[in-house]
């Protein structure tokens, strides 16, 4: 095979405050996996609400929206509240946990702990701080409960496939055969007394993109419930976490976007006191001779899955809404549905998609329950 077939294209829905009616026609030139809909008939993307007196307190309740790069991708938090100027003092507190869980856990910031545990692949453990423990360690709880399906050792893998450097490319099978043997969930040796990790094989790898982020919305919203905020969405490129309602509404309105018809959406939900993700194949892939490869790669077989189009999860927390996502998209339709039904306080929609395209719907009963189609 060839080192260079295609074009590495990352498409996914854009992040905009809309009405309903032009929900569809708005794009934006950063791109998550999910967008939000939210009335009255105002369109805000991608700026915090400018107040005539940012001090305000009073009787009416005020939207207040902040939005910054992080992770690689794009944090947003939105508001409702009567007191402004506390709701932006815990919007910047929600802001600096997700930053330092960043900076805990990026394997693209060499002065990571996760970059360190990396360095020392097939040497010595390494000294972690709590929090990149409790989340190496669930990991490893997401990867057994889905037979290996859902596996943070996967980064030698994407790295052959050319996803770290946004061009795609087709490994040869002796060298997706050679990253194999260095992706293995089981070769991550945690030490509990002493907050350790190692890992057991030089070359081997760990990449925390699959539930860092839903952990840095769960502490964005530890700090925002601290800081007394009643109604907040917070959205770090598509995993989410609702908290309250919006004004005059019972819910949060979430869109799942329609994963071929990137203008056009499979329908929405109502959401309250739940955390949501979306994994899907058009975030990140390329495309050689008509097939798509996406960067979601199945940790047993080294290949990109296939016959999947998206995944999306709702959970308790965000972290489980971000792992699951991935471990039932890898899993397929049967055996990913059968973990969701094994989880209380877990639904999800899984989107099938044939040879020609044409997509299929696996539901739970619980989604069923808040999904609106169109």
């Amino acid at each position: 095979m060839p080192s260079g077939v295609g074009a590495f294209l990352s498409k996914r829905a854009p992040l905009c405050f809309v009405n309903f009616r032009n929900a569809v026609k708005i794009m934006l030139k950063f791109t998550i996996r999910l967008f939000i809909i939210l009335a009255p008939l105002t369109s805000i993307c991608l700026a915090q609400v400018q107040l005539e007196n940012p001090d305000i307190i009073g009787e009416e309740e005020q939207k207040i929206v902040q939005t910054r790069q992080m992770m690689g991708t794009w944090a947003e938090i939105t508001v409702y509240s009567q007191d402004v100027k506390s709701a932006n003092i815990a919007i910047d507190s929600a802001f600096d946990a997700m930053t330092a869980v960043n900076g805990l856990m990026s394997a693209y910031n060499q002065d990571s702990e996760i970059s360190e545990i990396n360095r020392q692949a097939g040497k010595k453990p390494v000294s972690v701080s709590p929090q990149t423990f409790f989340v190496v360690k669930s990991a490893i709880y997401y990867s057994e409960i889905s037979d290996g399906a859902f596996d943070i050792t996967i980064s030698p893998l994407v790295r052959s496939w050319g996803f770290f450097r946004k061009q795609g490319r087709i490994p040869p099978q002796e060298e997706i055969d050679q990253q194999l043997a260095l992706v293995n969930y089981k070769l991550i040796e945690l030490d509990s007394e002493r907050n350790r990790i190692k890992l057991l094989k030089n070359g081997m790898a760990l990449d925390l993109g699959g539930i860092a982020k839903g952990y840095a919305v769960d502490q964005a919203i530890e700090k925002l419930r601290a800081s007394k905020v009643e109604n907040v969405l917070v959205n770090l490129s598509g995993n989410m976490y609702a908290m309250g309602h919006p004004k005059d509404k019972e819910a949060w309105h979430i869109g799942i976007r329609h994963p071929r018809q990137k203008d056009n959406l499979l329908g929405f939900l109502k959401l309250k006191e739940k955390a949501i993700a979306t994994s899907g194949d058009y975030e990140k892939y390329f495309i050689h001779e008509g097939k798509r490869y996406s960067h979601i790669i199945n940790p047993r077989t080294g290949h990109p899955v296939s016959g999947i189009a998206s995944v999306t999860i709702i959970a308790p927390t965000a972290m489980k809404a971000d792992a699951l996502s991935t471990a039932v998209f890898v899993l397929g339709a049967e055996k990913g549905f059968q973990l969701i039904k094994s989880k209380d306080g877990v639904e999800g929609i899984i989107v099938q998609i044939d040879d020609k395209e044409e997509l299929s719907f696996v539901m739970s009963e619980g989604f069923k329950k808040r999904f609106i189609s169109y």
